[in-house]
């Protein structure tokens, strides 16, 4: 998995601004909240392991989807340049469509959390089996 900072570009195309600097990857801040963003490339073996788009989480499922394909990527890369510039667009979106997004999104973080608990779970009965140390 590959993501990169990236800013935003006037509608005339000459001026940019809010340059995103992001971090290198950290689980616990993309529980925090999407620093990520929606520009960002996946091998496609890994897509398939994490599955489609759920339309439950219309409002968050670029969130949703990073999610899962984090729990499957064995490398998550930041490259430190800004190589995406989206074009500024006026905020249309509603307070109750941003109610929805936010809830849309705690329900990906809540399921993210499950599976996480079930792999470690899982992970522990393996463990114990082959007489090693669980973890």
């Amino acid at each position: 998995m590959i993501y990169t900072d990236e800013d935003e570009i006037s509608a005339d195309g000459k001026h940019y601004s809010e340059p995103e600097f992001k971090p290198d990857f950290n689980l616990f801040r993309l529980r925090e909240n999407n620093y990520i963003g929606q520009f960002w490339a996946i091998r496609k073996e890994i897509l398939e392991q994490a599955g489609k788009f759920d339309p439950e989480y219309d409002g968050a499922q670029d969130y949703d989807m990073l999610l899962r394909c984090s729990e499957q990527a064995e490398n998550i890369v930041h490259v430190p340049k800004i190589l995406c510039h989206s074009m500024k667009a006026e905020n249309l979106i509603t307070e109750e469509q941003e109610k929805k997004n936010w809830e849309a999104g705690r329900k990906a973080l809540e399921e993210h959390y499950r599976r996480a608990e079930g792999f470690l779970q899982q992970r522990n009965l393996q463990t114990r089996r082959d007489g090693t140390e669980a973890i």
